[in-house]
Protein backbone atom coordinates (compact mmCIF):
# COMPACT_ATOMS: atom_id res chain seq x y z
CA UNK A 1 0.00 0.00 0.00
CA UNK A 2 1.38 3.54 -1.12
CA UNK A 3 1.85 6.32 1.19
CA UNK A 4 -0.42 9.18 0.81
CA UNK A 5 0.88 12.76 0.74
CA UNK A 6 -1.54 14.00 2.49
CA UNK A 7 -4.09 12.44 5.34
CA UNK A 8 -7.63 14.20 5.76
CA UNK A 9 -9.25 14.22 8.67
CA UNK A 10 -13.08 15.05 9.36
CA UNK A 11 -15.00 14.31 12.63
CA UNK A 12 -18.61 13.60 11.92
CA UNK A 13 -20.90 13.86 14.70
CA UNK A 14 -24.91 13.78 13.30
CA UNK A 15 -23.91 15.25 10.14
CA UNK A 16 -26.27 14.28 7.64
CA UNK A 17 -27.74 17.23 6.37
CA UNK A 18 -25.07 18.62 4.74
CA UNK A 19 -22.16 15.36 4.84
CA UNK A 20 -22.31 14.40 1.22
CA UNK A 21 -21.16 17.70 -0.44
CA UNK A 22 -18.76 18.12 1.91
CA UNK A 23 -17.32 14.38 1.30
CA UNK A 24 -18.20 15.01 -2.59
CA UNK A 25 -15.83 18.68 -2.53
CA UNK A 26 -12.66 16.37 -0.57
CA UNK A 27 -13.25 13.66 -3.27
CA UNK A 28 -12.98 15.97 -6.25
CA UNK A 29 -9.79 18.08 -5.08
CA UNK A 30 -7.48 18.27 -7.98
CA UNK A 31 -4.75 16.87 -5.78
CA UNK A 32 -5.69 13.60 -5.40
CA UNK A 33 -2.76 11.53 -3.42
CA UNK A 34 -4.56 11.37 -0.10
CA UNK A 35 -6.52 9.21 2.40
CA UNK A 36 -9.73 10.99 4.25
CA UNK A 37 -10.10 9.51 7.80
CA UNK A 38 -13.51 10.10 8.61
CA UNK A 39 -13.97 9.87 12.95
CA UNK A 40 -17.65 7.90 13.24
CA UNK A 41 -18.25 10.16 16.69
CA UNK A 42 -21.18 7.76 18.19
CA UNK A 43 -23.59 9.05 15.37
CA UNK A 44 -27.33 8.05 15.68
CA UNK A 45 -28.36 9.73 12.23
CA UNK A 46 -28.23 8.80 9.05
CA UNK A 47 -24.51 10.10 8.73
CA UNK A 48 -22.95 6.38 8.32
CA UNK A 49 -25.43 5.48 6.32
CA UNK A 50 -24.29 8.34 3.77
CA UNK A 51 -20.96 7.80 4.34
CA UNK A 52 -21.37 4.02 3.10
CA UNK A 53 -22.54 5.31 -0.20
CA UNK A 54 -19.32 6.83 -1.31
CA UNK A 55 -16.88 3.70 -2.81
CA UNK A 56 -13.25 4.97 -2.61
CA UNK A 57 -10.48 2.93 -1.15
CA UNK A 58 -9.09 6.50 -0.39
CA UNK A 59 -11.79 6.64 2.32
CA UNK A 60 -11.41 5.00 6.08
CA UNK A 61 -13.96 5.29 8.61
CA UNK A 62 -12.43 5.07 11.87
CA UNK A 63 -15.74 4.40 14.61
CA UNK A 64 -16.13 5.28 18.04
CA UNK A 65 -18.21 3.16 19.98
CA UNK A 66 -19.17 5.87 22.03
CA UNK A 67 -19.14 9.78 21.87
CA UNK A 68 -15.71 11.14 22.54
CA UNK A 69 -15.77 14.28 21.77
CA UNK A 70 -14.03 16.42 18.45
CA UNK A 71 -10.91 17.28 20.19
CA UNK A 72 -10.05 13.40 21.29
CA UNK A 73 -11.80 12.34 18.08
CA UNK A 74 -9.12 14.30 16.30
CA UNK A 75 -6.43 12.88 18.15
CA UNK A 76 -7.57 9.51 16.91
CA UNK A 77 -7.51 10.19 13.09
CA UNK A 78 -4.23 11.61 13.58
CA UNK A 79 -2.58 8.84 15.24
CA UNK A 80 -3.91 7.11 12.40
CA UNK A 81 -2.87 9.05 9.41
CA UNK A 82 -0.13 8.30 7.35
CA UNK A 83 0.46 11.15 5.56
CA UNK A 84 3.39 13.63 5.09
CA UNK A 85 0.70 16.42 5.97
CA UNK A 86 -2.77 16.97 7.68
CA UNK A 87 -5.35 18.81 6.89
CA UNK A 88 -8.63 19.72 8.58
CA UNK A 89 -12.02 19.35 6.57
CA UNK A 90 -15.57 19.81 8.70
CA UNK A 91 -18.59 17.75 7.67
CA UNK A 92 -20.69 20.72 7.07
CA UNK A 93 -18.04 22.78 4.99
CA UNK A 94 -16.91 22.31 1.31
CA UNK A 95 -13.26 22.63 -0.18
CA UNK A 96 -12.61 24.83 -3.33
CA UNK A 97 -11.41 22.01 -5.95
CA UNK A 98 -8.01 23.33 -6.03
CA UNK A 99 -7.38 23.83 -1.54
CA UNK A 100 -5.10 20.67 -0.95
CA UNK A 101 -2.61 21.15 -4.49
CA UNK A 102 -2.26 25.45 -3.15
CA UNK A 103 -1.78 24.39 0.30
CA UNK A 104 1.03 21.46 -0.49
CA UNK A 105 2.74 23.38 -3.24
CA UNK A 106 3.19 25.93 -0.91
CA UNK A 107 4.88 24.18 1.87
CA UNK A 108 6.77 22.26 -0.04
CA UNK A 109 8.52 25.47 -1.21
CA UNK A 110 8.74 26.79 2.32
CA UNK A 111 9.78 24.35 4.17
CA UNK A 112 9.99 26.78 7.63
CA UNK A 113 6.63 26.83 7.43
CA UNK A 114 4.76 24.19 9.54
CA UNK A 115 0.94 25.42 9.55
CA UNK A 116 -0.84 26.74 6.32
CA UNK A 117 -4.57 27.87 6.71
CA UNK A 118 -6.43 30.12 4.55
CA UNK A 119 -9.00 33.27 3.80
CA UNK A 120 -12.48 31.10 3.48
CA UNK A 121 -15.85 32.32 2.42
CA UNK A 122 -19.05 32.22 4.66
CA UNK A 123 -22.62 30.94 3.37
CA UNK A 124 -25.70 29.88 4.23
CA UNK A 125 -27.54 31.90 7.12
CA UNK A 126 -24.52 34.56 7.08
CA UNK A 127 -22.52 35.58 4.28
CA UNK A 128 -19.30 37.09 4.37
CA UNK A 129 -15.54 36.74 2.86
CA UNK A 130 -13.41 36.37 5.98
CA UNK A 131 -9.49 37.53 5.74
CA UNK A 132 -7.14 35.91 8.26
CA UNK A 133 -3.73 37.78 9.01
CA UNK A 134 -0.74 36.32 6.74
CA UNK A 135 2.63 35.76 7.67
CA UNK A 136 4.18 34.30 10.67
CA UNK A 137 4.88 37.45 12.58
CA UNK A 138 1.17 38.85 12.34
CA UNK A 139 -0.60 36.22 13.10
CA UNK A 140 1.58 35.77 16.34
CA UNK A 141 -0.15 39.00 17.09
CA UNK A 142 -3.34 38.22 16.06
CA UNK A 143 -3.08 35.38 18.73
CA UNK A 144 -3.32 38.17 21.70
CA UNK A 145 -6.84 38.91 20.29
CA UNK A 146 -8.40 35.92 18.84
CA UNK A 147 -7.63 32.64 17.34
CA UNK A 148 -5.31 33.58 13.29
CA UNK A 149 -6.27 30.83 11.92
CA UNK A 150 -9.74 28.79 10.70
CA UNK A 151 -9.74 25.50 11.90
CA UNK A 152 -11.23 23.76 8.77
CA UNK A 153 -8.70 25.74 6.49
CA UNK A 154 -5.43 24.30 8.38
CA UNK A 155 -3.20 21.88 6.83
CA UNK A 156 -0.13 20.75 8.88
CA UNK A 157 2.85 19.03 8.49
CA UNK A 158 2.75 15.64 10.68
CA UNK A 159 6.73 16.36 12.24
CA UNK A 160 5.60 19.66 13.55
CA UNK A 161 2.61 18.18 15.63
CA UNK A 162 4.31 18.17 18.95
CA UNK A 163 0.78 18.63 20.52
CA UNK A 164 -2.09 17.53 19.91
CA UNK A 165 -5.64 18.88 20.58
CA UNK A 166 -6.91 19.14 24.28
CA UNK A 167 -10.75 18.18 24.82
CA UNK A 168 -10.58 20.27 27.87
CA UNK A 169 -9.99 23.72 25.76
CA UNK A 170 -12.76 23.07 23.97
CA UNK A 171 -14.20 24.67 21.63
CA UNK A 172 -11.11 26.68 21.74
CA UNK A 173 -9.40 23.38 21.16
CA UNK A 174 -7.43 24.80 17.96
CA UNK A 175 -6.81 28.02 19.16
CA UNK A 176 -4.73 26.41 22.04
CA UNK A 177 -2.94 23.81 19.34
CA UNK A 178 -1.90 26.47 17.36
CA UNK A 179 -0.57 28.72 20.03
CA UNK A 180 1.40 25.39 21.18
CA UNK A 181 2.72 24.67 17.66
CA UNK A 182 3.89 28.51 17.41
CA UNK A 183 6.71 27.39 19.65
CA UNK A 184 8.30 25.28 17.19
CA UNK A 185 7.55 26.56 14.17
CA UNK A 186 6.13 29.17 11.38
CA UNK A 187 2.53 29.74 10.58
CA UNK A 188 0.75 31.41 7.29
CA UNK A 189 -2.95 32.12 5.97
CA UNK A 190 -2.57 31.89 2.05
CA UNK A 191 -4.31 34.48 0.95
CA UNK A 192 -6.96 32.93 -0.73
CA UNK A 193 -10.53 31.85 -0.37
CA UNK A 194 -10.45 28.21 -0.23
CA UNK A 195 -12.97 27.02 1.70
CA UNK A 196 -16.54 27.40 1.80
CA UNK A 197 -17.23 27.68 5.80
CA UNK A 198 -20.88 26.89 6.46
CA UNK A 199 -22.81 28.91 8.71
CA UNK A 200 -26.15 27.62 10.74
CA UNK A 201 -28.10 26.84 13.99
CA UNK A 202 -25.62 24.41 14.57
CA UNK A 203 -22.39 25.68 14.43
CA UNK A 204 -20.39 25.05 17.35
CA UNK A 205 -19.32 28.86 16.92
CA UNK A 206 -22.62 29.34 17.48
CA UNK A 207 -23.99 26.94 19.99
CA UNK A 208 -21.30 26.97 22.45
CA UNK A 209 -20.45 30.82 22.33
CA UNK A 210 -20.65 31.75 25.78
CA UNK A 211 -18.46 28.61 26.53
CA UNK A 212 -16.37 29.51 23.49
CA UNK A 213 -15.70 32.79 24.68
CA UNK A 214 -14.30 31.24 28.41
CA UNK A 215 -12.59 29.17 26.74
CA UNK A 216 -10.95 31.77 24.06
CA UNK A 217 -9.81 33.84 27.36
CA UNK A 218 -8.16 31.34 29.03
CA UNK A 219 -5.99 30.26 25.84
CA UNK A 220 -5.31 34.16 25.59
CA UNK A 221 -4.34 34.48 29.17
CA UNK A 222 -1.87 31.55 29.08
CA UNK A 223 -0.34 33.69 26.18
CA UNK A 224 -0.48 37.09 27.50
CA UNK A 225 1.87 35.22 30.14
CA UNK A 226 4.11 33.32 28.46
CA UNK A 227 4.48 35.88 25.99
CA UNK A 228 4.19 39.29 27.77
CA UNK A 229 4.95 38.12 31.27
CA UNK A 230 1.44 39.55 31.94
CA UNK A 231 -1.39 38.23 34.03
CA UNK A 232 -3.77 39.60 31.99
CA UNK A 233 -6.57 40.93 34.40
CA UNK A 234 -10.39 40.29 34.31
CA UNK A 235 -11.14 43.93 33.29
CA UNK A 236 -8.30 44.15 30.57
CA UNK A 237 -10.38 40.59 29.12
CA UNK A 238 -13.77 42.57 29.24
CA UNK A 239 -12.98 45.76 27.56
CA UNK A 240 -10.93 43.52 24.79
CA UNK A 241 -13.33 41.74 24.16
CA UNK A 242 -16.05 44.23 23.61
CA UNK A 243 -13.74 45.94 21.20
CA UNK A 244 -13.42 43.05 19.19
CA UNK A 245 -17.50 42.59 19.21
CA UNK A 246 -17.88 46.14 18.85
CA UNK A 247 -19.46 46.59 22.19
CA UNK A 248 -17.76 49.20 23.73
CA UNK A 249 -19.83 52.32 25.08
CA UNK A 250 -18.14 54.76 27.21
CA UNK A 251 -14.94 57.03 26.98
CA UNK A 252 -13.79 55.88 30.40
CA UNK A 253 -13.24 52.69 29.04
CA UNK A 254 -11.83 53.86 26.31
CA UNK A 255 -9.26 55.47 27.99
CA UNK A 256 -8.64 52.12 29.74
CA UNK A 257 -8.16 50.41 27.03
CA UNK A 258 -5.20 53.27 25.49
CA UNK A 259 -3.54 52.55 28.66
CA UNK A 260 -3.88 48.25 28.25
CA UNK A 261 -2.59 48.88 24.20
CA UNK A 262 -0.17 51.12 25.90
CA UNK A 263 1.21 48.24 28.32
CA UNK A 264 1.14 45.52 25.91
CA UNK A 265 3.82 48.07 23.57
CA UNK A 266 5.79 48.59 27.10
CA UNK A 267 5.89 44.62 27.84
CA UNK A 268 7.21 43.37 24.60
CA UNK A 269 10.39 45.88 24.68
CA UNK A 270 11.13 43.39 27.99
CA UNK A 271 10.43 39.86 26.48
CA UNK A 272 11.24 40.98 22.87
CA UNK A 273 8.89 37.99 21.81
CA UNK A 274 7.00 39.75 19.04
CA UNK A 275 8.08 41.42 15.80
CA UNK A 276 7.94 45.45 17.21
CA UNK A 277 6.69 46.46 13.67
CA UNK A 278 4.22 43.62 13.88
CA UNK A 279 2.89 44.24 17.36
CA UNK A 280 2.10 48.31 16.45
CA UNK A 281 0.33 47.52 13.75
CA UNK A 282 -1.69 45.14 15.93
CA UNK A 283 -2.20 47.81 18.55
CA UNK A 284 -3.18 50.60 16.16
CA UNK A 285 -5.67 48.15 14.21
CA UNK A 286 -7.43 47.83 17.55
CA UNK A 287 -7.11 51.42 18.72
CA UNK A 288 -8.83 52.38 15.21
CA UNK A 289 -11.41 49.82 15.89
CA UNK A 290 -12.25 50.51 19.49
CA UNK A 291 -12.03 54.58 18.51
CA UNK A 292 -14.39 54.03 15.56
CA UNK A 293 -16.45 51.20 16.55
CA UNK A 294 -17.57 52.01 20.08
CA UNK A 295 -21.11 53.19 20.34
CA UNK A 296 -22.60 57.01 20.94
CA UNK A 297 -20.84 59.93 21.25
CA UNK A 298 -19.34 62.50 18.25
CA UNK A 299 -17.67 61.42 15.36
CA UNK A 300 -15.45 64.74 16.13
CA UNK A 301 -14.28 63.46 19.17
CA UNK A 302 -13.90 60.21 18.55
CA UNK A 303 -11.48 61.73 15.56
CA UNK A 304 -10.06 63.94 18.28
CA UNK A 305 -9.51 61.19 20.84
CA UNK A 306 -8.03 59.02 18.43
CA UNK A 307 -5.29 61.45 16.95
CA UNK A 308 -3.77 62.61 20.41
CA UNK A 309 -2.37 59.08 21.21
CA UNK A 310 0.46 58.34 21.79
CA UNK A 311 -1.03 54.99 19.46
CA UNK A 312 -1.28 56.91 16.50
CA UNK A 313 1.02 57.17 13.64
CA UNK A 314 0.52 58.59 10.01
CA UNK A 315 2.91 55.35 8.50
CA UNK A 316 0.37 52.64 10.72
CA UNK A 317 -2.63 54.66 9.00
CA UNK A 318 -1.19 54.67 5.59
CA UNK A 319 -0.41 50.92 6.21
CA UNK A 320 -3.99 50.27 7.06
CA UNK A 321 -5.34 51.89 4.35
CA UNK A 322 -3.23 50.53 1.65
CA UNK A 323 -4.39 46.75 3.02
CA UNK A 324 -7.88 47.99 3.18
CA UNK A 325 -7.81 49.06 -0.43
CA UNK A 326 -6.00 45.89 -1.60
Amino acid sequence: MTTPRISVIMPVYNAERYLEESIRSILNQTFTDFELLIGDDGCTDRSVEIINTFKDHRIVVIRNEKNLGIANTLNKLIDAARGEYIARHDSDDIAQPKRFGKQIGFLATHPEIGVCGTNFNCFGSKKRRMFMPAQDAEIRTYMLVNNPICHPTVMVRKNCLTSKYNQLQFPAEDYALWYELSKGTKLVNLQESLLKYRWHDSNISTTSNPKQVEAANAVRATIFKETLNHQITEKETQILNQVVDRQLTSFADLDFFEEFLLKIRSKNKETAYYKEEALQQRIFRLWTSACFKFKGSSLFKKISTYLKSEIFSISDFMHLIVQRIR
